[in-house]
């Protein structure tokens, strides 16, 4: 639901001259479903290097991919970076206490938590 999510939001913005970033985000995601992880995440950080916008969608989609690989403080990093930007995002707050499992569960509980109050 996460990759959807962010998808939609994506989506919603081509008018604001978006329409690369939206298509990078597709591109990624095929990869991604496909088991070509690493050109999915090489494919996010080009977007990402290229200052394309939407900075807080992509950081997301890297940071869920990351914690989905186990790769833990890179999902921690990545997600913490979209929080800064979206800090009223459920599906952020949702996937940054995931990968908060392991090192901080106090952490990871009360991301959790914050992300049931903000999607009740």
């Amino acid at each position: 639901a996460g990759y959807a999510m962010l998808q939609n939001k994506l989506d919603e913005r081509k008018g604001d001259g978006n329409v690369k970033v939206a298509k990078m985000f597709r591109d990624a995601m095929k990869l991604k479903e496909n088991g070509r992880w690493d050109e999915a995440i090489d494919l996010l950080q080009t977007c990402q290097a290229e200052e394309a916008g939407e900075e807080e969608y992509i950081s997301c989609a890297l940071g869920m991919i990351f914690s989905e690989r186990g790769r833990n403080e890179e999902a921690m990093a990545a997600l913490k970076k979209s929080l800064a930007i979206e800090p009223d995002c459920p599906v952020l707050h949702y996937n940054y206490g995931i990968a908060l499992k392991d090192t901080d569960l106090n952490e990871a509980i009360k991301q959790l938590e914050i992300s049931a109050k903000l999607n009740p």
